[in-house]
């Protein structure tokens, strides 16, 4: 691996860093995000179609800010691979997540994921 010592140290370090980045188990989610989006539609009394229509009705929006913020945090997916599956834009994401929206959802759910 190549690299400027300028920016990232001295090599002793450089190999220390990445020695414990090879070291550390690469976590796998326990839960697909379609076994996700059921699980939260089934708590919010919503079929998966209705989670994943891209509406606007308030229960729709609760929901789907629980798997942007689950999906995101939890099982570590990408904005685009979650908006594609809810049926909005990945800005949608982007702006779930600043807002913090459904983290208070998401622990009254309580789902343990990993």
């Amino acid at each position: 691996i190549s690299y400027d010592e300028r920016i990232l140290g001295e090599s002793e370090f450089v190999d220390r860093v990445l020695a414990r980045l090879e070291k550390t188990p690469q976590r796998r989610p326990s839960v697909s995000l379609e076994d996700l989006i059921k699980t939260v539609a089934d708590n919010f009394n919503l079929t998966t179609p209705e989670l994943c229509s891209g509406s606007r009705r308030n229960a729709i929006v609760r929901a789907r800010a629980v798997v942007m913020g689950l999906g995101t945090k939890q099982l570590g997916l990408k904005a685009d691979e979650l908006a594609q599956a809810l049926g909005v834009k990945p800005t949608a994401i982007y702006m779930s997540l600043s807002s913090k929206e459904g983290e208070r959802d998401s622990k009254l759910i309580n789902l343990k994921l990993l």
